[in-house]
């Protein structure tokens, strides 16, 4: 049997699809808030232990970030594994995100190695690989806000770049700590919230 439309109805099918095409990814805003608190609060607990002269904790801070971010990790893989259907955009992003966390561990073992070869330099050695760090970031950030087609996170990403830039030039770890925590402010936890507050937005329509 034929089926005809009309011109309105024709029309309002392209309109669903063109709809859904630009929504083919939707999020909550969880894995930036949370990456974004837990940076945002070592980061300051940093500059606030170099400041008070108790630099000695600061490897704890980090060492305590790093395994709440594993975990975290691995919480969000096994959610992951009971998704049932997956669009094109996030199996790419999940890609992007295996090479982005590659390169971070990577980034942070040459630079274990560097601080510990270099013991005399150790703190400019670290407030360089944040340097590197952010520019990571900021290279995630925008491709993920260019995937999901959302701004704030390409300004985000801008951001810090940015702040990878003024790392490299105040070579300093407790201002790297400060230009730190003001990146992932703008670039993590802003986003997020926005990001948040589209997904509850959307599932009330």
């Amino acid at each position: 049997m034929e089926e005809t439309f009309s011109k309105q109805e024709s029309l309002k099918i392209i309109e669903q699809m063109i709809k859904t095409a630009k929504n083919e990814h939707r999020e909550k805003g969880e894995g930036w808030l949370l990456w974004g608190w837990l940076l945002f609060i070592a980061s300051t607990l940093s500059a606030v232990l170099v400041q008070v002269r108790l630099s000695g904790y600061i490897g704890w801070v980090w060492t305590a970030m790093g395994l709440l971010t594993f975990i975290s990790f691995l919480w969000e893989l096994r959610a992951k594994k009971t998704q049932a259907v997956k669009t094109y955009v996030e199996e790419l992003l999940e890609k992007f995100s295996t090479g982005f966390l590659i390169s971070l561990f990577a980034i942070i073992a040459a630079t274990s190695i560097a601080a510990n070869v270099n013991k005399d330099d150790s703190g400019q050695s670290i407030a360089f690989a944040f340097g590197y760090f952010f520019i990571l970031y900021a290279f995630w950030m925008y491709i993920h806000g260019s995937a999901i087609r959302f701004k704030p996170l390409i300004i985000g990403a801008i951001v810090n770049w940015a702040a990878a830039i003024a790392i490299f030039i105040v070579k300093d770890f407790k201002y790297a700590m400060i230009i730190s925590a003001v990146a992932v402010a703008v670039g993590y936890l802003i986003p997020g919230y926005m990001l948040r507050n589209l997904y509850k937005k959307s599932h009330k329509s």
